[in-house]
C-alpha cells in the first residue's frame, strides 16, 4: 500500500484500511531525515516531524484501542515496535518543536527522536492491553540521508559506501531483531526499547520525568491537532 505519510489525514486512512483487530505485531519505520532547507507538510508541521514522529503517533493511538481484538486463539497481546533511536542523552526543543525559529536540522532531528521515545513510554501506560516497544537499529546503510546529502551525489555515495562497510546491513539486523518481535519473555516490559543486536538498552534519562515525558507528548499532540 502507497501513502505519503507526510500526510496525518493519510496516516489515519492507511490505518482505517487495514485488519487492525486481526493484528499481532505492527512495526513502524516509517522516517526520514531532516534537510539542510525546513520543508513543511500540507498543514505547516516541519516535514521530519511530520513523517517520522507524527504519523506514527496518528496511527498508534487510532490502532491501540482495537488491535488484536478480533484474535480468539489465546496470543500473546498485540505488540506495536516503533523504531527510531532510543536510549542516549537528547533533550526535545520543546519551546521549537515544529523547528520554526531558527531551524536547525539536527536539533528538527532531535525532536523526532524524543517524541519517538515518549510514544513509546506513554502507550505503554495509557493502553496497558498492547504491548510497546521502542528499537534502535543503529547506523545501517539506507537511503535515509539522500535528502540531507543529496541523493546520488559524491557525499552521498561515499556516506554509504563507508558505512557499508563499517556497520551491519539491513539483512544482518533483521535476522537479529526477528526474533525479538515474537520472544514471549518481553511480553511483561511494555514500554522497554532495544539495540541494534537486539538487547534491552537504558532509556533517555530525560524521558523518564514523567513531567517532561508529558510535555512532549503535548508538544506533538498540538501538532496534531492542526490536522484535524
Amino acid at each position: 500500500m502507497a501513502a505519503d505519510l507526510s500526510s496525518l489525514r493519510m496516516a489515519r486512512d492507511v490505518v482505517s484500511s487495514l485488519p487492525v483487530p486481526s493484528l499481532d505485531i505492527v512495526v513502524m519505520t516509517q522516517g526520514i531525515f531532516a534537510g539542510r532547507e525546513r520543508k513543511v507538510n500540507e498543514d505547516g508541521i516541519e516535514l521530519d516531524m511530520a513523517v517520522s514522529h507524527l504519523s506514527r503517533s496518528v496511527m498508534v493511538h487510532e490502532m491501540a484501542p482495537v488491535i488484536g481484538s478480533a484474535r480468539t486463539d489465546g496470543s500473546l497481546a498485540a505488540r506495536i515496535f516503533v523504531m527510531g533511536f532510543p536510549g542516549g542523552l537528547r533533550e526535545a526543543t520543546l519551546d521549537n518543536f515544529n523547528s520554526e525559529r531558527p531551524y536547525v536540522w539536527e536539533k528538527a532531528h532531535s525532536n523526532t527522536v524524543v517524541g519517538n521515545e515518549a510514544l513509546v513510554l506513554e502507550s505503554a501506560e495509557r493502553y496497558p492491553h498492547v504491548r510497546f516497544y521502542g528499537l534502535n537499529p543503529g547506523i545501517m546503510k539506507s537511503n535515509i540521508m539522500g535528502g540531507l546529502l543529496g541523493e546520488g551525489s559524491v557525499f552521498h555515495i561515499a556516506q554509504q559506501t563507508v558505512i557499508g562497510i563499517i556497520f551491519q546491513s539491513v539483512e544482518q539486523y533483521a535476522a537479529k531483531i526477528l526474533p525479538l518481535l515474537f520472544a514471549p519473555d518481553i511480553d511483561g516490559r511494555s514500554g522497554a526499547m532495544f539495540d541494534r543486536n537486539a538487547n534491552p538498552i537504558f532509556g533517555n534519562p530525560y524521558l523518564t520525568d514523567r513531567t517532561y515525558r508529558m510535555r512532549v507528548t503535548e508538544a506533538s499532540e498540538a501538532l496534531i491537532g492542526r490536522a484535524r
